[in-house]
């Protein structure tokens, strides 16, 4: 799963826009078709599959280039950090443990928040 707006951002990228308004931006949409998706509290997410599903395997970025903001990881990729982590769960601060994992260096309120909202949802 994708965050839309990164999506756009690097279809325009990879056909050498440097900035993606209001036009570029539908216009990729548009030819999405009917992608399935899932709206989240961080924005909505384009899947692969035939739809959204509960849990999926966290990717860990092969570069620091590769990092995403917590914002950009969907709740359900989350969900399975936590599966395959489970010792997370169990330290004195789960949330803390869980953004030192990921490479959050500052954990701000709404990061705090998807935090949770993942573990709630992973219980």
């Amino acid at each position: 799963p994708i965050r839309d707006d990164v999506l756009v951002k690097q279809v325009a990228r990879a056909h050498g826009f440097a900035r993606t308004g209001a036009t570029i931006r539908k216009r990729i949409l548009d030819l999405l078709g009917e992608v399935p998706v899932s709206e989240e509290s961080a924005g909505r997410f384009f899947w692969t599959s035939e739809g959204p599903e509960a849990v999926v395997p966290f990717r860990h970025p092969q570069s620091p280039e590769d990092r995403r903001s917590l914002e950009e990881i969907p709740l359900a990729e989350l969900r399975g950090l936590l599966q395959s982590n489970p010792s997370l769960l169990e330290a004195d601060d789960p949330i803390t443990a869980v953004a030192r994992h990921i490479g959050v260096g500052r954990l701000n309120r709404s990061a705090r928040a998807r935090i949770a909202e993942a573990i709630t949802g992973s219980a």
